[in-house]
């Protein structure tokens, strides 16, 4: 298994009890069971204590000019836990300037929390510099290459899949 210099790696796991293989689908076996492991598109490491800590997802890691990987759920997880935010997604975006991937948050605002925050009537340009604030407060307990540096707040939900999660693709190719 490929582990990076924190000891990340895909999370591959074997058993009578996993999978056969995907129903009439042989492609879409042959990719994710090699070698009698099913690889899972988990990213993930093991502490001291032998418990898995799940990171991200393969697919989704946003890699840095300098070859530096970021987890958007990591980031997103944090970003999550602020009041003012009641869903985001974070992808990568390119500087045109230099072609440097910089980190992009795409936030859909508690308006409930900020009106209470700002009061009612509030304006957008304050949102974005109470968001700001706090991301600046995220930002410090990460390292440069992690930190946010662009934000957009938007007005609308993102789109979701049934079971109402993120379609990240369809947000990243809008």
């Amino acid at each position: 298994m490929d582990v990076d210099d924190a000891g990340i790696g895909e999370i591959c796991i074997r058993g009578e009890n996993v999978m056969i293989g995907y129903y009439k689908n042989p492609e879409a076996s042959a990719e994710v069971l090699k070698e009698g492991w099913f690889h899972t598109g988990d990213l993930g490491y093991m502490d001291q204590e032998g418990f898995l800590h799940i990171t991200g997802r393969k697919k989704n890691v946003i890699i840095t000019k300098n070859g530096k990987n970021v987890f958007p759920e990591e980031l997103e997880y944090y970003l999550n836990k602020i009041p003012y935010v009641e869903e985001c997604l974070i992808s990568g975006r390119r500087r045109e300037e230099d072609g440097e991937t910089v980190i992009f948050a795409a936030i859909k605002a508690d308006h409930e929390e900020l009106e209470e925050a700002l009061g009612i009537g509030y304006e957008q340009t304050e949102a974005e510099q109470l968001l700001w604030e706090k991301i600046d407060e995220l930002n410090k307990q990460q390292p440069i290459y992690k930190r946010i540096q662009r934000m957009e707040l938007r007005k609308v939900e993102f789109e979701k899949t049934t079971a109402r999660k993120i379609k990240r693709y369809a947000e990243a190719n809008r």
